[in-house]
């Protein structure tokens, strides 16, 4: 409704999620504003409590949120659905062409 004041959270600038919500803004046609957060906790904090209209974070951040109905997870950057939330269409499916959210982590 307001594409000029659209805004998303991220656990952190610079990284996957942030690149993410930049390239989900880009394919959708709307600039979206980050407003960076430090961590997940205080990101999801905000969004169930309203202070937050959208978020982009790692599954597990978010799933119990999501089973809890205190958020809607609307899209996943894969390229395929998560067996974690089969219900959960990608935005691939849904016409947003943005995958390469498969991320990887190891311990150095």
């Amino acid at each position: 409704a307001n594409p000029k004041q659209a805004s998303f959270g991220t656990p952190g600038l610079g990284g996957q999620n942030h690149f993410l919500g930049v390239a989900l803004g880009k394919a959708a046609g709307v600039e979206l504003e980050v407003v960076p957060y430090k961590g997940t906790p205080p990101m999801v904090t905000d969004l169930v409590g309203g202070q937050l209209p959208a978020a982009i974070s790692l599954l597990d951040g978010m799933l119990p949120q999501h089973r809890a109905n205190r958020i809607r997870v609307v899209g996943l950057f894969s390229k395929q659905r998560s067996p974690l939330m089969p219900d959960i269409p990608t935005f691939a499916e849904q016409g947003i062409d943005v995958t390469g959210g498969d991320g990887w982590t190891g311990m150095w």
